[in-house]
This record gives structure tokens, C-alpha cells and sequence, in this order.
């Protein structure tokens, strides 16, 4: 919690880089495992894949997962962000959804990086249409889906999804 503290105090003295390291401090004290045994590369900065799909992770509430530590993960997240670290704010985003996959928040933000600071408008879509399938009437779910089709093209896929 101190680390925590220290992160927030950097980021409100207007250094987002420290507080961002401290962050990662607090995350792997928090939970060690969680950047090495579910597959963080710490030089790519990339999660492994097959690591992702079996870590023993599940519904947050389910396995008695902090609150404490899910904010955590968020912090670090939007701290990534700010600092223009992307890969690793997904990182973070998809800890959240394997500790919380009912999470649709963050999968939201997930879509939006992608499209909007890493310009991959088809993953983002992706993740939308995934969302879609527990929300079929939310309605700024199924424009963002339509925007997002129409810009890459997907006339089609775009009015339907407003249909």
C-alpha cells in the first residue's frame, strides 16, 4: 500500500514515469506471479499466449481477487497510457479481464487503445463484437461497432450492426 501511496504521489507532482515504475512495483509485490508466471516478457513487453489462456485465473469475485488488486492492475494500466507505454496498458487490461472477465469496462478501454493509440480498428472491433454478444441493445456498443466497420471498410458488417 505504501508503493501505492508513493504512485500516487508522483503522478500528482506531475511525474506520470515514476509514478508508473512505482506502479509496477506495487503490482509485482501484490502479486508476484503475475508478470512472470503468466507469461510477461520483461524485454518485449508482450504477454505469451498459450501463458494468457492457462493462467489459473477466473470471475474475480469467484476466486476472492482484491478489489484492491484489480485497481491496482487499473492504475498501472492508465499509468502505461499516459506514459505511451501501449503494449504494456494491454498488459494490464488483460490481467484485469482474466481476473474479472465479466469486465466489459475494460474491454472497452482495450478496444479503444487499440484502435485509437495503436490504429488496429479490426482488433478493436473484435473485442467490440465479443462485448456484443452479452449487450446485443447497448446502443453506443452497436455505433461504435458500426464506426468502426465503416472505417475499415466493412460496409456491410456496419449497417448491420445498427439494424
Amino acid at each position: 500500500e505504501a508503493f501505492e501511496q508513493l504512485s500516487i504521489i508522483w503522478e500528482l507532482m506531475g511525474d506520470a514515469q515514476k509514478a508508473f515504475e512505482t506502479q509496477k512495483l506495487c503490482i509485482s509485490i501484490l502479486n508476484p506471479r503475475s508478470m512472470h508466471a503468466h507469461g510477461y516478457n520483461q524485454i518485449s513487453g508482450d504477454m505469451d499466449a498459450r501463458a494468457l489462456m492457462n493462467a489459473e485465473v477466473g470471475n474475480a469475485t469467484q476466486l476472492g481477487v482484491s478489489q484492491t488488486a484489480l485497481n491496482s492492475w487499473r492504475r498501472y494500466a492508465n499509468l502505461a497510457v499516459k506514459t505511451g507505454d501501449y503494449v504494456t496498458a494491454l498488459n494490464a487490461l488483460q490481467q484485469i479481464i482474466k481476473l474479472d472477465p465479466e469486465d466489459d469496462d475494460t474491454r472497452w478501454d482495450q478496444a479503444m487503445l487499440y484502435n485509437e493509440q495503436l490504429g488496429r480498428p479490426t482488433r478493436a472491433v473484435t473485442i467490440l463484437e465479443e462485448m456484443r454478444e452479452r449487450r446485443p441493445t447497448d446502443v453506443t456498443l452497436l455505433t461504435s461497432i458500426a464506426r468502426l466497420n465503416h472505417q475499415i471498410g466493412k460496409h456491410d458488417k456496419a449497417t448491420e450492426a445498427v439494424q
